[in-house]
């Protein structure tokens, strides 16, 4: 397929350098860089006068020039255009603005991964309008354009009801436990009902190519432990890690530096070592349920009371001193029992939709190199993917029927 260079079939309309002494709290929205993501509203507004020729639109199309190079259709109210924010315009009739919109952040990847900088990346409307671009027919890019559409909604649908799962867990904690002001049951410190509060290793070890997983806090991933590493160790040096932190089913982890906060249990035994920015929590199984221990990490009553005992401005960090002083509601032996199994089988549908929401990631990411390659073509395989990947009902409210 020929490929075409963007200048021939559009225009790069650069923002302006709008008076920073006329942003204002009023006015007409100014669209920064900042702003793009979100892409409905905007932090600062503009008072002065100005060319309507700068007027954005909702459906326009955005793209950022410095730091990460990304498009984004605007969704908000008409707004102006700022420096470093430039728009596509001008479209051609022989091209569908919706094919654009999926295909150019394939090649503002690559020339971001290419672009040398001291601080911030930069991009040129130059740079833009020499990006070159695979053109099928009408028909066929407005095909491409709806399969990435449905792929990326559905995607969206999926990261929405793994939220709402975790939304029903921590009501249906409230529903039965209360908050930490207005507890149903007593409460004790954490450091009370484990047998171990510690940490990972404080030691740097000598990394290998293969061997024992060594996890860091990016390897707690949506409150499991993902395994998948490039950092290993040797068993000798394991075994003498494991005796500081001897793993057993049913141990919690908790990242504390950084994405601080985010709980993972235990589920195998499995070797493996981990950093000291995650917290080792034993819990004592004759005085705790450990699941319903980890669920009430994921709870309101707990996260609000790690929310205040973090400390840092750069890094924020939860220390071993304040965890251990965490308060843990203790209800009666049944109604942990009852909550731990409703966490299982809430874990157990994310662990569902989890795979799912993988497996759309890589259908998108696989139909967008090969669209805009110039290779596209559906298999079977795949349209079944997209048939059957239709939003589950879940868990839609956390109320009791």
């Amino acid at each position: 397929m020929k490929f075409t260079k963007l200048e021939k079939v559009l225009d790069v309309q650069n923002g302006y350098a709008f008076d920073s002494t006329q942003f204002s709290e009023t006015g007409t929205p100014l669209i920064r860089i900042r702003d793009l993501k979100v892409g409905v509203d905007t932090d600062i507004k503009y008072s002065g006068d100005f060319d309507e020729k700068f007027i954005v639109r909702r459906g326009d199309l955005l793209i950022g020039m410095d730091g990460e190079f990304r498009c984004y259709e605007w969704k908000g109210k008409d707004a102006l255009l700022n420096q470093r924010v430039c728009r596509l315009i001008n479209f051609s009739d022989k091209i569908h603005p919706k094919y654009i919109f999926y295909g150019i952040n394939f090649f503002l990847e690559r020339i971001e991964d290419n672009t040398a900088y001291v601080t911030v990346k930069h991009i040129s409307s130059k740079q833009i309008k020499e990006i070159k671009f695979p053109f099928p027919s009408l028909s066929d890019q407005l095909h491409i354009a709806n399969l990435l559409s449905k792929a990326e909604n559905l995607i969206s649908q999926r990261k929405q009801s793994i939220a709402l799962l975790d939304e029903f867990l921590k009501g249906t904690f409230l529903e039965m436990f209360g908050t930490l002001n207005d507890s149903k049951y007593q409460t004790i410190d954490l450091e009370l009902i484990s047998k171990k509060i510690t940490d990972g290793t404080h030691v740097s070890p000598k990394f290998l190519s293969e061997g024992v997983p060594f996890l860091l806090v990016s390897n707690i991933i949506n409150n499991e432990i993902d395994y998948n590493t490039k950092k290993y160790i040797s068993e000798e040096e394991y075994l003498l890690l494991n005796k500081r932190t001897p793993i057993e089913k049913g141990d919690i982890l908790l990242t504390s530096v950084g994405s601080y906060g985010n709980p993972a249990l235990v589920r195998t035994i499995t070797k493996f070592a981990f950093q000291r920015h995650i917290a080792y929590i034993k819990p004592n199984h004759k005085k705790i349920n450990t699941v319903f221990l980890f669920g009430s990490f994921k709870s309101d009553f707990v996260q609000m009371q790690i929310e205040k005992v973090v400390r840092g401005v750069a890094q924020k960090t939860l220390n071993l001193a304040e965890l251990r002083k965490l308060k843990i509601p203790v209800p009666p032996v049944e109604l942990q029992t009852q909550f731990a199994q409703i966490t299982e089988k809430i874990e157990a549908l994310k662990v569902q939709y989890q795979s799912s929401l993988q497996e759309l990631e890589n259908l998108y990411g696989s139909l967008n190199q090969r669209a805009f390659r110039g290779e596209l073509t559906l298999n079977k395989e795949e349209e079944q993917v997209l048939m059957a990947a239709e939003p589950e009902a879940g868990y839609q409210s956390h109320s009791k029927k």
